[in-house]
């Protein structure tokens, strides 16, 4: 049984990711709903399910169709110029701020804020 699970999230894991890299929105709520439900059937789980929840009915219900396009297909970026080498918004900020820190770290002291 804990190994059943392990590998079903385990491949629900690999095709998020897979899909994040394509840009593929629509088929990323599909995703969502298979973590809402694994996320809901454990005991420390339940505020994941709740914005898994949250999260998909934003775009089923409550956004406009174009808000909901947008909220769906903003959330990668493909920055690196090709198929299938998109990334999460949020991953690319984080590289970006890393970038910014080690350029002020590497001035040293003397840095005129």
């Amino acid at each position: 049984m804990y190994s059943n699970v392990i590998v079903g999230i385990t491949i629900c894991r690999g095709s998020f990711v897979f899909r994040e890299m394509a840009g593929d929105g629509r088929r990323i709520i599909i995703n969502w709903k298979m973590f809402l439900l694994f996320f809901r059937s454990r005991k420390e789980g339940k505020k994941y399910a709740f914005e898994s929840m949250q999260f998909i009915s934003h775009i089923k219900a409550l956004y406009t169709e174009r808000m909901a396009h947008r909220a769906l297909c903003g959330r990668v970026v493909n920055y690196l110029e090709g198929d299938g080498k998109s990334v999460p918004n949020d991953l690319k900020e984080e590289h970006f701020v890393k970038k910014k820190k080690k350029l002020i770290n590497a001035w040293g002291d003397g840095v005129p804020l």
